[in-house]
């Protein structure tokens, strides 16, 4: 006898730590995740790959179909096939993150991608399945079971970044700022973008993070699921 899979997202700004809680969430559950930026990445690796023209609506079209048409499709963005060889390395380059971003803003490839996430969950027959992005549970999974809206600061999250790289926002002071500004630019973009929108899904549990590290927002998540 089959179960419903348990849908959880998780939308948010840029660099709010989403993916890294999100992968945590599902390893402990034992649930399956997928980010919902590595099909766009995928959809602007093709764009590249195929010399189409990103700025062309058409060619943006040309390039979801063919990605949804692909024999072999890896949704976590590790894996890339093409013509039998991985190139999965090239979706994580910022050439490939900027076309993403571009063909995201396209309301015909979101379009064309959207019953492709929506399938997702009842082909991978899991108990449960933990997705990220901008709008998966206000767009894609309105019907989830549980929605979470994670966010922060531009400076807490400016912050974050820095100590990725190593450095210290102590003394790294301009690059804090600097990075803080790009941050805010794109939170910006995000909610005022007119296809799909960044905004707080309907029925939506926010959590700051402001004042949380990553080990207690990965447990206020886990409370909110019921563990």
């Amino acid at each position: 006898m089959s179960t419903k899979c348990y849908i959880l997202t998780v939308d948010g700004p840029a660099a709010g730590g989403k993916s890294s809680v999100c992968k945590q969430v599902a390893k402990r559950k034992g649930w399956f995740f997928f980010s919902s930026g590595a099909i766009y990445r995928g959809v602007g690796l093709i764009i590249r790959l195929e010399g189409l023209d990103p700025h062309k609506e058409e060619d943006r079209r040309k390039a979801a179909e063919r990605f949804t048409s692909l024999p072999e499709i890896d949704i976590t963005g590790r894996t890339f096939l093409w013509d039998g060889h991985d190139i999965g390395h090239q979706l994580k380059t910022a050439d490939i993150s900027n076309l993403a971003s571009l063909v995201g803003r396209c309301a015909v490839v979101r379009d064309i991608l959207l019953n492709m996430q929506r399938e997702i969950p009842e082909k991978l027959k899991a108990e449960g399945f933990v997705t990220e992005g901008r709008d998966m549970g206000s767009v894609i999974y309105p019907h989830a079971d549980l929605k979470i809206f994670l966010t922060a600061s531009p400076e807490t999250r400016a912050k974050r970044r820095l100590l990725q790289k190593g450095l210290n926002p102590m003394t790294a002071t301009a690059a804090l700022h600097q990075i803080a500004r790009e941050i805010s630019e794109r939170d910006n973009r995000d909610q005022s973008r007119e296809v799909a929108p960044l905004v707080v899904p309907e029925g939506a549990h926010v959590i700051e993070t402001d004042e949380l590290d990553q080990e207690q927002t990965i447990k206020a998540v886990m409370d909110l699921i019921g563990v």
